[in-house]
């Protein structure tokens, strides 16, 4: 009977945590072809319920980014992961800040990833989560998740020996990065429809204005 114990870790901007784990490598390392169409798939399908608002509790949104697998993101992501410790790092990439999701299982046994169960444990922060009061240190995996501006995600695994227990270490690196201090993970339906709103009256306005200026009249 396998014991599973979850650990969670969230990057932005240059939070780190407090705690970290040394382990020695073990078992079939490394993100497959197969698995980055996975992962990107999984990323994709969350930030749809958002747009069709079929997220529990959370408002439908609009204009997330469809996400893209991203080698050097992933080449980053298991080059870190290799290393077998359970803690954060800084990622540099000239194009756009990083931000990253760190995700490890503990069990018995010397399975493979399981990218659906690791995704969906960051997912279901959603459950924690209070749409407009920014960012949130207890959903934070969550809201990098479905941030709308993020645009490119890379995955690293590692499975590591710790003596009786395997340590399945999943590292997602996300450019440019969310969880940005002051902002929203994305904009909402009812904010696009209020803001179309105010552009219809906007356009009415300068319409009329047009019209009075044509129908000016002057005198000698």
């Amino acid at each position: 009977m396998d014991f599973k114990c979850i650990f969670f870790a969230v990057l932005f901007t240059r939070y780190k945590p407090s705690f970290s784990y040394s382990i020695s490598q073990y078992g079939r390392d490394g993100v497959s072809s197969q698995d980055a169409r996975e992962i990107v798939a999984l990323h994709n399908e969350i930030r749809n319920k958002i747009m069709r608002g079929e997220v529990p509790g959370q408002p439908r949104g609009v204009g997330l980014n469809i996400l893209e697998w991203d080698s050097d993101l992933a080449e980053e992501a298991q080059s870190w992961a290799d290393n077998c410790v359970f803690q954060h790092n800084d990622v540099y990439d000239s194009r756009f800040p990083v931000g990253q999701n760190l995700y490890m299982s503990q069990s018995t046994s010397s399975s493979g990833p399981d990218w659906e169960a690791a995704i969906d444990d960051l997912y279901d922060e959603h459950r924690l989560y209070s749409y407009g009061e920014g960012f949130s240190y207890s959903a934070g995996h969550y809201t990098q998740l479905v941030w709308a501006d993020t645009e490119y995600v890379g995955c690293g695994y590692s499975a590591c020996d710790s003596g009786y227990y395997t340590n399945q270490i999943y590292v997602c690196n996300y450019g440019p990065a969310g969880n940005v201090m002051g902002e929203f993970p994305y904009k909402t339906a009812a904010y696009r429809k209020r803001k179309n709103s105010q552009k219809r009256k906007k356009n009415r306005k300068n319409r009329l204005n047009r019209k009075r200026k044509t129908n000016k009249k002057y005198y000698d």
